[in-house]
């Protein structure tokens, strides 16, 4: 089983010339987009207390559970044809 496609006068392989460059390039995008995270990062953060930082996950979290929650009883109100909030918030048996 061959896995290399090319012609067999190349002794390039499938890593040559092309994929060098190809991967220096990827390579130099990476740097660039690492760096220009970095300068963003120590650009535009303002010093946060550690309170402001825990609040700030909780509330984010909070946020994430109320809306699939909400997603959630949107789906089962449109599927279901004659429940009712009442019969989806107290469950009667």
């Amino acid at each position: 089983v061959r896995l290399y496609l090319g012609s067999d006068s190349s002794l390039a392989g499938p890593f040559g010339i092309a994929w060098r460059r190809t991967l220096l390039i990827a390579a130099g995008i990476l740097a660039l987009a690492g760096l220009i995270g970095w300068w963003l990062g120590r650009r535009l953060t303002s010093p946060l207390t550690d309170v402001q930082i825990i609040l700030g996950k909780f509330f984010g979290a909070l946020a994430l559970y109320a809306l699939m929650l909400a997603v959630t009883l949107i789906h089962v109100m449109s599927n279901s044809g004659s429940a009712t909030w009442f019969d989806i918030v107290v469950a009667p048996r």
